[in-house]
């Protein structure tokens, strides 16, 4: 075997290896990104559950309430709530980046602002503003559960007006919705079909290299 021989097999087979290596790369970025994907829709399940759940055992927000061990079990599940919210927000966002135009955008930054600020102090505007473009978005979208994001949209506005109707004692329960709403959305974002990968377009090689059938004569 001469040197030009052994030189066309060596060069084969590293492109061969570079070929295969490319390959598994794309199969994990195949496997990776649904389960991205399924992970953001239980963070936003488990934030919505915690952000409904604490409403009706919240005590009142006067100073001294801050004292008491339910305030400093609260202000933990408040931090968790903020993180896992950030994180199926942006999920639920990304699933719907190309549907949801400036108006997801918009929401999804303002909503996002609340969670962060979340951790430290109440952003009513954020709340209400984030919460009524982002579902508006999502529902024109028609990606996720519609009934979702049509429930999200309508809770920042039903909150303000709860919360001038209701007693001070029960203002909690006007953020329950939301909380519904986003666990809903997790929901619908983590048990969303996929349609199966498309078939791999053949190279021009492979296409140029096969021998077109003879035409049939009457």
């Amino acid at each position: 075997m001469n040197t030009n021989s052994k030189t066309t097999i060596s060069e084969g087979a590293k492109l061969a290896n570079t070929n295969r290596q490319t390959a598994i790369k794309e199969s994990k970025m195949k496997i990776t990104t649904p389960k991205l994907i399924r992970w953001a829709g239980l963070s936003a399940m488990v934030a919505g559950i915690i952000f409904a759940g604490i409403q009706p055992i919240h005590p009142p927000d006067v100073l001294s309430s801050v004292n008491t061990s339910l305030w400093a079990i609260l202000t933990y599940l408040k931090t968790a709530m903020s993180i896992f919210g950030l994180l199926g927000i942006a999920g639920i966002y990304a699933r719907q980046v190309e549907k949801t135009g400036w108006l997801g955008l918009a929401g999804y930054l303002s909503l996002s602002i609340f969670y962060a600020v979340q951790m430290c102090l109440l952003v009513s505007v954020l709340y209400m503003l984030g919460n009524l473009l982002f579902g508006i978005a999502m529902f024109r979208a028609r990606i996720l559960s519609r009934w979702a994001a049509g429930l999200l949209a309508f809770s920042g506005p039903l909150a303000v007006i709860m919360v001038a109707l209701l007693p001070h004692q029960l203002e909690r329960l006007a953020a329950m919705p939301m909380g519904i709403a986003l666990a809903w959305l997790g929901y619908s974002l983590l048990s969303e079909r996929r349609e199966p990968a498309t078939e791999p377009v053949p190279s021009r090689a492979s296409t140029s290299s096969a021998k077109p059938e003879p035409s049939k004569v009457a």
